[in-house]
């Protein structure tokens, strides 16, 4: 009796995950970029100034995407092409229109 309703309850769970993982990816916009494509990137939590407060700059750019790393990683230069140093994910850029 306990192991029927324990199954119900596991089965119950799993399919309430499924339904929650399929409304999130129902309106999940996923980024894609091309080479050239100017972008901003997010900015870093630890490179804000703390005078600042609330009001710092959440984004920072324009960067230019240099090359495509993979799936969603890229690698970005500045508009003077001085290179960043690490990648970045698609999830952190957004498109940048001028």
């Amino acid at each position: 009796m306990i192991d029927e309703v324990c199954t119900a309850a596991h089965l119950r769970d799993v399919a309430t995950k499924r339904l929650i993982i399929a409304r999130y990816n129902r309106k999940v916009n996923p980024h894609s970029f091309k080479e050239n494509d100017l972008v901003l990137r997010r900015a870093d939590i630890g490179n804000k100034n703390a005078r600042d407060g609330k009001l710092a700059a959440n984004w920072e750019g324009p960067y230019r995407i240099k090359e495509r790393l993979g799936k969603n990683a890229y690698v970005l230069e500045t508009l003077k092409e001085e290179l960043l140093k690490r990648t970045w994910n698609a999830d952190k850029l957004k498109a940048y229109y001028s």
